[in-house]
């Protein structure tokens, strides 16, 4: 039944990039750039990030976000057009803009031209855990794969350092195509002045106060998920954190975007609807994670970061990683008493000699120049 549908879909696909191409005496427009992030489901990440460096820095770019309805108003204050995911408005800008930003799906429909291209920012820096054709736990049919090859030769990469580049881009993503090596725009926020204002917007929205101190809770999805294994010991966590830093401690929950609000953890405060979590990463003072690429992004900032595993030893048989965790710049447990010990036992000092020696050992691009780089990559082609 799946390879007659997918089958069908294939079909569909092929008769619309055909009937695009009769479309194709339509101009590309240079200085047009088409965003999506999360296929429209989100105005967020390296997208969002990139839009709006090129809005304060090319008053005549043309910039269009493919936005659903609902979170249109997360643009509000941007002189961007707003088209709907899959609308004949959407494919009418995507088949004339020079340039089709993205950080993960993009419409396979929409075949790119001579003189367009699409960048692909993709939605993690670092290499962790593995992905797409690398990981073992997922199969990919003739469908899947070629979808996602799709489009391939006018695709160009960003990546945060050059041992993902490797591993990553060429190996997981299957990526055939041009690497720009230049790190994620959306990290930039870590050397911008922008992150006090960050910190005071967050802490407005979810009430907390300027002598309270924030962890942020962010795991990642798993492809078998089992609700237990999200849920931490808030009480034990908060003591603990008090006795090593000191202060009062409020808990924020970030779970990756397509879990449910059951996966909530009892004394927390859910930021899931929060439009863009490098907003939460500035505004947190420590963080909380598992096996999620946010911990390539937190340790740009230097700040303690520690991770929770409980499911180690499954999610390494079922799934595995790219780099050894011993190698990985946070601690990690397998247990609330573990998780415990490494907060206690937490040396700013060498911990900080530890990001260092992994950000040099990886390769690191990440300077806080991404988007500059990549507008002049960008008016330069």
């Amino acid at each position: 039944m799946k390879s007659v549908r997918h089958g069908i879909l294939w079909l569909g696909r092929c008769i619309a990039r055909f009937l695009f191409r009769l479309c194709f005496w339509i101009p590309v427009r240079r200085n047009r750039y088409v965003f999506m992030s999360y296929a429209g489901g989100q105005y967020s990440c390296n997208p969002r990030a990139f839009s709006e460096y090129l809005e304060a820095h090319v008053p005549e770019a043309e910039i269009i976000w493919v936005l659903k309805r609902e979170n249109r108003q997360l643009a509000d204050g941007h002189r961007y057009k707003i088209v709907s995911p899959r609308s004949p408005a959407c494919y009418y800008y995507c088949w004339t803009a020079r340039w089709i930003l993205t950080n993960g799906a993009h419409f396979k429909e929409v075949p790119t031209r001579r003189r367009q291209a699409i960048i692909h920012t993709w939605h993690g820096g670092g290499a962790f855990k593995r992905v797409i054709f690398d990981n073992p736990s997922v199969g990919h049919d003739w469908f899947e794969t070629r979808c996602i090859r799709m489009n391939q030769k006018r695709t160009v990469m960003l990546y945060s350092c050059s041992v993902a580049s490797d591993l990553v881009n060429r190996g997981g993503l299957g990526h055939r195509g041009t690497i720009w090596e230049i790190g994620s725009p959306r990290n930039d926020v870590f050397w911008s002045d922008r992150q006090e204002a960050l910190r005071t917007a967050v802490r407005a929205k979810y009430g907390i106060r300027d002598d309270q101190h924030i962890l942020l809770y962010a795991p990642t999805f798993r492809d078998k998920a089992d609700i237990s294994l999200y849920q931490i010991d808030t009480e034990s966590i908060r003591s603990a954190l008090h006795q090593r830093f000191g202060g009062e401690w409020v808990i924020l929950t970030r779970m990756h975007h397509v879990l449910t609000a059951a996966c909530r953890s009892a004394g927390c405060i859910s930021a899931n609807e929060y439009p863009d979590m490098q907003d939460l990463l500035v505004a947190a003072d420590v963080l909380l994670t598992d096996y999620s690429s946010s911990i390539w992004d937190f340790c740009l900032t230097r700040k303690p970061a520690f991770l929770y595993m409980p499911d180690l030893s499954a999610y390494k048989k079922e799934r595995n990683f790219y780099v050894d965790i011993a190698e990985w710049p946070y601690p990690y447990a397998e247990t609330t008493a573990d998780l415990l010990q490494r907060i206690a036992e937490y040396d700013a000092e060498r911990s900080g000699a530890k990001i260092e020696q992994y950000l040099n050992r990886m390769g690191s691009f990440e300077c806080g120049t991404a988007c500059a780089q990549l507008l002049s990559l960008t008016q330069e082609a």
